[in-house]
């Protein structure tokens, strides 16, 4: 068992806030005599003198200011546990699972969540990270950004992701003396690939063996692009800075298709679902309209 309880604690640390007796009992609304009982007991059971008084000023002893800084972050938690407790008792989810689609923008993401955790402080958002994520994909979540399956829409479209040809402007297509490029021209060179990130047209484009690198993550493949190993068709919104720095060039192409990946806002289950999570949602939605704004 232990010696001294939490009240204590929080009554002592009152009264070194206040300044006094008086002022802590105004403060935490009881009788002065109930306060200075709570701190003689406190002193008492620790056996360690924790305050000195002198008229109506209260100093710290060294020992005193010792613990109270060690009894800070545990008061702080037990709030933390209480307004946990309190949120839960409300339906409040305690954790969020979010998985996402590697290319989805992080900005965006990001201010959504930032948004979310001003409304819902103690719900912590666990997110997921994957390639080409499917919603047919054996993965537990709340809440997923998803590419479309098989022509189906799989939930609300939250955004398109343009993709775009660049290489290392040291790269030597660049050297070629070519205006534009036709795909079989391409195919001579090294292209990144991160695996199932293209539509169909872009994986049925003309290569040649051992022209291929393939990498799991965009990230991947821009640290590939940077050390001029290959070229690649990338999310344009995760290269913008590199373009215009002129350290990534944009490739022309001949006949060049519309490379963008729709992204859809999927639930996993509508009726269990609850007040963070469906704030969540929203805030995505419209983080992502904002966006797509022109």
């Amino acid at each position: 068992m232990f010696k001294t309880t939490l009240d204590q604690w929080f009554v002592f640390k009152t009264i070194v806030e206040e300044n006094g007796f008086s002022a802590a009992a105004e403060a935490l609304n009881r009788s002065q005599s109930t306060i200075s009982y709570s701190m003689s007991k406190l002193q008492s059971q620790l056996n360690v003198q924790l305050i000195n008084i002198e008229g109506k000023r209260c100093e710290l002893t060294p020992a005193g200011r010792n613990l109270l800084q060690s009894v800070y972050p545990l008061l702080e938690d037990f709030e933390y546990l209480e307004k946990t407790a309190h949120f839960l008792a409300n339906g409040v989810e305690a954790r969020i699972l979010l998985s996402i689609d590697n290319i989805f923008p992080k900005d965006i993401l990001f201010e959504a969540i930032r948004l979310f955790s001003e409304k819902f402080p103690l719900t912590e958002v666990h997110i997921d990270e994957h390639l080409r994520f499917l919603p047919s994909d054996d993965n537990a979540f709340d809440l997923a950004i998803t590419i479309s399956e098989d022509g189906l829409v799989p939930g609300t479209k939250l955004i398109e992701v343009n993709l775009i040809p660049v290489a290392h402007k040291d790269h030597p297509m660049f050297q070629e003396g070519h205006d534009t490029y036709s795909f079989e021209q391409l195919a001579s060179h090294k292209m990144i690939f991160y695996q199932k990130s293209f539509q169909s047209e872009m994986e049925n484009a003309p290569t040649i063996p051992g022209k291929i690198w393939s990498v799991r993550s965009v990230d991947s493949a821009i640290s590939a692009l940077k050390a001029n190993l290959c070229y690649g068709w990338l999310p344009e919104h995760a290269i913008t800075d590199y373009l215009e720095s002129g350290l990534f060039r944009r490739i022309k192409i001949t006949e060049l298709p519309k490379c963008e990946i729709p992204l859809y806002l999927v639930e996993k289950s509508r009726k269990a679902k609850g007040p963070a999570t469906s704030y969540l949602a929203e805030m995505l939605k419209q983080c992502c309209e904002r966006h797509n704004r022109p």
